[in-house]
């Protein structure tokens, strides 16, 4: 994973991210799947962007 890093690659691990509260595992993963075609800047409305203020 340094090496792909160290040459420009970005590592997304499939991680649950608990802080969106997920009710079902379905919630589980579209927030994963949102926010990897977040990377590639395809929005889908599978998650919610945090505001930056």
């Amino acid at each position: 994973m340094l090496a792909l890093s160290e040459m420009g690659g970005i590592v997304a691990p499939p991680v649950p991210a608990f802080y969106s509260q997920p009710e079902t595992i379905d919630d589980i993963v579209e927030h994963t799947v949102g926010r990897i075609l977040d990377l590639f800047a395809i929005e889908v409305g599978l998650m919610k962007r945090w505001k930056n203020s």
